[in-house]
């Protein structure tokens, strides 16, 4: 029996987009999603999807929106107007420019963004839409470091995730696309029992934003209603096309990182908690300790604390100390060490 799964990336891509895609997991066929965690609607999107069985591939971006990365440090991927550098660019330039050092430090900390709003760990790393040899190096190293496999673009016989051999296939870009039928031709391609096709598309519903900015755009609305049409799972019955969902390909994946929607709060929980402890001690450590005194905070505003309300915070900035201990005690034990201390030191290097 022929096995199929069908991925949507751009998760972020818009809101409009976000609705669309949503729509297509809940009430359709999509078990694994694509997320771009730069962009500004990335948690928008990852939140319509709570409570679903879906898993999360991280989606590295580098030519749309803006970084996560101080734009002085990859002079390489921006423009002067401190947001990456249009896609075409990368595709009609002769030589790559992209800096290999500059595009590793970016999918870092796109890479710890995802953590930071889904909770879990991806599974996977892939590139959107830039030909870039150091783009591809940087995926492969970043990925290596935590233990993600990389897919490319290639159509065909890709790596092994899970269990299956992933058989991937995209025609979102051709012009006599029809979604269906080419769900239809990757689901009756010859397989063998350990490969899977893992059909990509693109559903979502389109704004301006999408519009003047995606060369992909009716298609994206055409996906959502395939994915949402009943007579998809039909079809599947009735030709002896399985389709699998996140858990089956990726039971290693639910077996070691966080992925029950339950931790997933917990673990976000405890993000935005030691988010509000550096916050909080911060404020603090700049007030003075017995006598009242003006502090400036954040440059612009005042505040006057009298001895006892000096003493009181000094309490709390210990007590937050020890909490955030146990915040990077639970971090560690659920992420694993590397993975736990690296969202904690990202939360650090972005509040300082």
């Amino acid at each position: 029996m022929n096995k199929i799964l069908v991925r949507a990336d751009d998760l972020g891509y818009s809101e409009a987009f976000n609705y669309g895609l949503a729509r297509a997991v809940k009430s359709g066929i999509v078990r694994c999603v694509g997320v771009m965690p730069n962009m500004e609607w990335a948690e928008h999107g990852v939140r319509l999807l709570d409570g679903t069985d879906v898993t999360f591939t991280l989606h590295a971006n580098i030519c749309q929106g803006k970084p996560i990365t101080d734009p002085k440090l990859i002079p390489s991927l921006v423009g002067e107007n401190g947001e990456f550098k249009d896609k075409n660019l990368y595709r009609e330039a002769k030589e790559d420019f992209v800096v290999l050092e500059e595009v590793i430090m970016e999918v870092e900390a796109q890479y710890l963004r995802l953590v930071e709003l889904t909770g879990k760990k991806p599974f996977m790393v892939e590139a959107h839409a830039v030909p870039s040899a150091n783009f591809n190096k940087a995926l492969a190293i970043v990925g290596q470091k935590h233990g993600l496999t990389l897919m490319g673009f290639e159509p065909g016989r890709g790596p092994k995730i899970g269990k299956y051999v992933m058989k991937f296939s995209m025609d979102s870009g051709n012009a006599d696309y029809n979604p269906f039928e080419s769900f239809k031709k990757a689901a009756l391609q010859d397989m063998a029992e350990d490969e899977c096709a893992m059909m990509v598309l693109h559903p979502g519903y389109v704004d301006e934003y999408v519009l003047t900015t995606s060369y992909i755009t009716t298609q994206r609305a055409l996906e959502v209603a395939m994915a949402i049409n009943p007579e998809v799972p039909k079809w599947c019955e009735e030709n002896g096309v399985r389709r699998i969902n996140s858990g089956e390909a990726w039971q290693y994946y639910r077996e070691n990182y966080v992925g029950t929607n339950g931790l997933t709060d917990t673990c976000r929980t405890i993000n935005n908690w030691v988010k509000s402890i550096f916050s909080h001690t911060y404020n603090t450590s700049h007030c003075t300790k017995r006598n009242t005194k003006t502090c400036n905070i954040a440059k612009s505003s005042a505040c006057t604390f009298s001895s006892e309300q000096a003493i009181l915070h000094s309490f709390q900035a210990n007590l937050s100390c020890g909490f955030l201990l146990i915040g990077i005690a639970f971090c560690t034990h659920f992420f694993r060490f590397r993975e736990g201390l690296c969202l904690i030191c990202f939360r650090i290097w972005r509040k300082v």
